[in-house]
């Protein structure tokens, strides 16, 4: 009956985040990381001979643009009046999969218990849950450091097995990638998590 009420509850959780990301509307910044990964997705297509993305501002030319790129090319996908919705459905699905993460890292560190309950916490967390689908920089910075954690404690638990540690290695070296394609000063926020585990 527990088990019943559990999904019960996340379900109607996730049914309120993915409405309200559907309908949260435009935020201040959406159409500059659009256009800033359309001209990166232009470049990388016409395999370099595109330079519209040299027309930046000088102190975004260099600005990292994995996760802007991706976001332009999954919203091709779909009609172009849906672009705005896709793009803040795409934030919310890694929102909550960092919650489901640092869920699973309480998990990990203490027992389920607490893991639900951390994971209950960060989704009402009105901070977390106002920046959960419309804001590009945060939300992955935010998934990256909760992946890339998670992927260190099962990395050092495994360490003996060969094929478990090399993908906990190739995982967490993309995760932390990931976080370096918005923000170079990710890599600073990783410091305190790699001083505790060499400690």
């Amino acid at each position: 009956m527990q088990k019943k009420i559990e999904i019960f509850t996340v379900t109607l959780l996730f049914l309120f985040s993915f409405y309200c990301a559907l309908n949260v509307g435009i935020s201040w910044d959406d159409l500059f990381h659009i256009d800033l990964g359309n001209r990166r997705l232009k470049y990388l297509l016409s395999f370099g001979n595109d330079y519209r993305v040299t027309t930046l501002p000088s102190d975004q030319k260099f600005h990292p643009g994995f996760y802007y790129t991706l976001i332009a090319f999954l919203t091709k996908m779909f009609p172009k009046k849906y672009e705005i919705e896709t793009l803040h459905l795409i934030n919310w699905l890694f929102s909550i999969s960092t919650i489901f993460g640092i869920s699973m890292i309480s998990s990990e560190l203490f027992n389920k218990k607490v893991g639900k309950i951390v994971f209950l916490l960060c989704f009402f967390n009105p901070i977390f849950f106002g920046h959960m689908t419309f804001d590009e920089n945060d939300v992955i910075v935010a998934f990256s450091n909760i992946w890339a954690t998670y992927l260190i404690i099962r990395y050092l638990k495994n360490q003996n097995i060969n094929e478990k540690r090399n993908r906990y290695a190739i995982l967490g070296g993309l995760t932390i990638g990931l976080g370096l394609s918005v923000r170079i000063v990710f890599l600073s926020t990783l410091v305190p998590i790699i001083t505790i585990f060499l400690l």
